[in-house]
Order: structure tokens, then C-alpha cells, then sequence
């Protein structure tokens, strides 16, 4: 325990009292998180104050301005702009190269990932080829000005192509609330809404197809001590997306989650989403899935286009946990298609345990609900072991799209916070696939990832 965090503790021990009986260690321990965030916001902004009062006094240091020349509020441009290059910071760290202003109140920070597959496969009946493959080549743009507002950028070139994925302006100015607008993800699904770099296998499992992916439209968020929440309103995709269900349309979606036990040692997540759309009258409605890979980008189970949908539904849940270096994680999602014909349902659902054999945990991000990764404090990296097995069935009245079962394998090996290797070895189970017969390939593949 560190030195502000002791004293904090102490502090907090004769209030506790002076309220009423000794609380239990769980209370002591959200009240100390609760000082702590205080004590790194007011930390903030001490350091933004001194910022701008060395700022401020580096000013008749500054070179001498050109005659004439003076900006809004008479101050000089060349000097301002003196000013601005003087008290600018740049570094280059972990998360990126970062560009910042000497008051803080302007901040650029450039990022990217790198996700390189190789899969080897078993085909059965279809024949799905072994290969290489950039699964991801992504750089990130993000930043804010005059403090409260933020902006976000995504390009993705796996494809030899720039597609957007994150494209948003938010607004931060008040507090506990984040207002955004543009391209981004709509809110639903934990494994849907946690980053390429932090899922604990190559792939997202099979349910997460009935789940809409990117879209413009505006979201707010906000979250409170163990909860959070999310609601928005979104029209059509810019570009290509993870999602190609529907080619136009709007919807709105939502999620909350809760944590009614967090501690040092585990927490538990709960959260449920629902989402809602209308497609446009010419607008293509499909479902399909990939089994867990995307070197072979084949679908074995793929409803094909499904004619007639006036709109549609999807209803998700989510139950997670953590107890030191153990996890386990599931979600069960269904949707509902309402149509000139007979209405039909797809659903489908996943479970994973995993297990960190050096002695770490799944980090979790309270504001955002969702799960951050693995960080290794060992000199070899983090080594972590998990199994998974998730099902989808997209076959029902009319529409006989298949079903599929789905064992995964997996292990992964984080060098360092930045870098991380893993392997999965999965067992698919088709009954019947979308041709209608029996399909059961076995695979393997393994990724090399780097973020920053």
C-alpha cells in the first residue's frame, strides 16, 4: 500500500466510526476508492494550475513580437505562438506519441494495433484454406481541446483499403456524463463493447453476430460507484463495418451494468443490453458467422438474405467474475425478427473460464463496464490458459441458416503490456450447417499482436 493510499485509510477510520457501527472491510475499501479518485482529480488539477501559471510567467521571456503584429486581447501573435512552443510537451510512451499543450487544455495522442494470424485447418466438408493473414492495422487518433472536448479517430488498413471505424466528437463538460457524436459502437454486449486487444481469444464467439456493431448516431454514457450506463440513437454505417446486416436503417440501443462486489481480490459484473431497428425498404437483413477464425473467411452457418423485415430486436445478457488470477465470463443473446411472413428467432450464447498461471487478473474499467486486459508484472510476461464454448442457431421457421457448436482452446502470453502472443485450437460442430448437412473441421491458429 502506498503512502497517500495509508493515510487516506487512516483518515477514513474515524469517520467510519463517528457514522454509526465499524463498517466491514468490503465498505472501508469502496470508501478508500472513492478518496482515491478524488485525491488523482484534484492531483489533475493542481498539475493543469501549475501548468498555466509557469505559462504565464514564461511570457516576458518570450521572443520580442513583430511590430504591429498582436492577437485576440492584444497580446502579440509571435508571441503567443512563442509561447505555445515553448511550454508544448511531446513524448512518446507505452500508449502512443502524445502531443500536449503547457496548460493541458489541448492533447493529441497517436496509437495503433497490429494483429498478424496464421491458421492451419482440418476441413471436413467445405474447404476452408490455411493461410496468413493482417487481421487488424490500425491507427488511432484521439485527443481533446479547451478540455471538454474530446475527439476520436480510427482507420483500419488490414484490408489494403482505409475503412473508418471510430470516427467522434464527445463533450465532457459535465460531470459523470459523456455526450459523443459520429461513428462509433452502439451499446450492447460485453464482449462486443471490450477492445481487439483485450479479448481473451483471437475471435469474439459465434452470439456476438446478432450484435450491431458501428454506426453514426449520438450516445450518451454516463456511470456512477459500480454502474454504468449507455443510450443512443444510430442511423446507417460509414463505409464497410463488422456489421453487415443492415445496409441502412435507424435504431436505438442501450446497456447497463452493475458491480455489486468489487475488490481487491475479484469483482462481479452483471449487465443487460437491448437494441432496436428499422431497416430501410431496399436494405439487405442477414445473420452469419465465421467459426471463430478469419483467415478462412467462410461462413458455415449464414441465414442469407431475409426478406420482408419491417424491424428487429436483440436482447442481451451478461454475467461475469474474477477471483485473483481465475475469470469466468458468459452472455446469452437473442433476436427477433418481425417480417411479412412468419416471424423468426436466432439466439445463441457463450461461457469461458480462464486461468492467468503467473498470478495476475483480468484488469476491469468501472466507467465503461467492460473488461481491459492482462498486465504482466513478471520479468517472462503473463502466461494465461482459458477454454470456451459458445453455440448459434440461425435456423427457424422458413429461414434455415444452421447451427453451430463451437469448443475453443487457448493460450496467450503477454511479454509485456504492449505485445501479446496467443494460440487457439478450436472443434466445430455443425448440425446441420447453412447446405444442410454435418460439417466438423478442427483448427488451429495463433496471432502476434502489438499495440500502442
Amino acid at each position: 500500500m502506498t503512502r497517500c493510499t495509508a493515510l487516506v485509510f487512516s483518515a477514513l477510520l474515524p469517520v467510519a466510526a463517528a457514522a454509526g457501527p465499524t463498517p466491514d472491510l468490503e465498505t472501508l475499501y469502496q470508501m478508500l476508492q472513492t478518496q482515491q479518485a478524488e485525491l488523482a482529480r484534484q492531483r489533475h488539477e493542481i498539475e493543469r494550475l501549475r501548468k498555466a501559471l509557469a505559462h504565464r510567467r514564461a511570457g516576458p521571456a518570450a521572443a520580442a513580437p513583430s511590430e504591429g503584429a498582436s492577437g485576440a486581447g492584444g497580446q502579440p501573435e509571435a508571441e503567443g505562438r512563442s509561447q505555445e512552443r515553448a511550454s508544448a510537451a511531446v513524448r512518446m510512451d507505452r500508449k502512443g506519441l502524445r502531443v500536449e499543450s503547457g496548460d493541458g487544455r489541448f492533447a493529441m495522442r497517436l496509437g495503433g494495433r497490429l494483429h498478424l494470424d496464421g491458421a492451419v485447418y482440418a476441413s471436413d466438408k467445405r474447404a476452408l484454406g490455411d493461410g496468413l493473414r493482417v487481421r487488424r492495422a490500425r491507427l488511432t487518433l484521439r485527443g481533446h481541446v479547451y478540455d471538454v472536448w474530446g475527439y476520436r479517430l480510427d482507420a483500419e488498413f488490414a484490408s489494403g483499403t482505409p475503412e473508418l471505424r471510430n470516427a467522434w466528437v464527445a463533450y465532457r463538460g459535465l460531470k459523470r456524463f459523456d455526450l459523443s457524436f459520429g461513428q462509433q459502437q452502439e451499446p450492447v454486449g460485453l464482449e462486443e463493447l471490450t477492445s481487439s486487444n483485450a479479448i481473451t481469444f483471437m475471435e469474439r464467439a459465434l452470439p456476438i453476430a446478432l450484435v450491431p456493431s458501428y454506426h453514426v448516431g449520438a450516445l450518451v454514457r454516463t456511470h456512477g460507484d459500480g454502474w454504468t450506463a449507455a443510450a443512443g440513437a444510430f442511423g446507417e454505417p460509414v463505409g464497410r463495418t463488422g456489421s453487415d446486416r443492415v445496409d441502412d436503417g435507424w435504431g436505438v440501443s442501450g446497456r447497463i451494468t452493475w458491480a455489486p462486489w468489487a475488490t481487491q481480490d475479484g469483482l462481479l459484473h452483471v449487465g443487460v443490453s437491448a437494441a432496436f431497428r428499422e431497416p430501410a425498404a431496399d436494405a439487405t437483413v442477414r445473420v452469419r458467422a465465421t467459426p471463430e477464425t478469419k483467415v478462412a473467411d467462410v461462413s458455415l452457418v449464414n441465414t442469407g438474405s431475409i426478406a420482408g423485415v419491417r424491424h428487429f430486436y436483440t436482447l442481451g445478457s451478461e454475467l461475469a467474475g474474477t477471483w485473483g488470477p481465475f475469470s469466468v465470463q458468459g452472455e446469452y443473446l437473442r433476436s427477433t425478427y418481425l417480417r411479412e411472413g412468419p416471424d423468426v428467432d436466432f439466439d445463441g450464447w457463450y461461457v469461458f473460464a480462464s486461468w492467468v498461471l503467473t498470478g495476475e487478473h483480468r484488469n476491469y474499467s468501472a466507467v465503461r463496464g467492460v473488461f481491459t486486459g492482462v498486465r504482466p508484472r513478471h520479468k517472462l510476461g503473463a502466461w494465461e490458459l482459458a477454454v470456451r464454448y459458445s453455440t448459434l442457431d440461425l435456423t427457424d421457421a422458413d429461414v434455415r441458416g444452421g447451427r453451430e457448436r463451437n469448443w475453443t482452446f487457448g493460450l496467450n502470453w503477454y511479454p509485456n503490456r504492449n505485445t501479446r502472443l496467443m494460440a487457439n485450437f478450436i472443434l466445430v460442430d455443425t448440425h446441420p450447417s447453412r447446405d444442410g448437412v454435418s460439417d466438423d473441421p478442427y483448427l488451429f491458429q495463433a496471432r502476434a499482436q502489438v499495440n500502442f
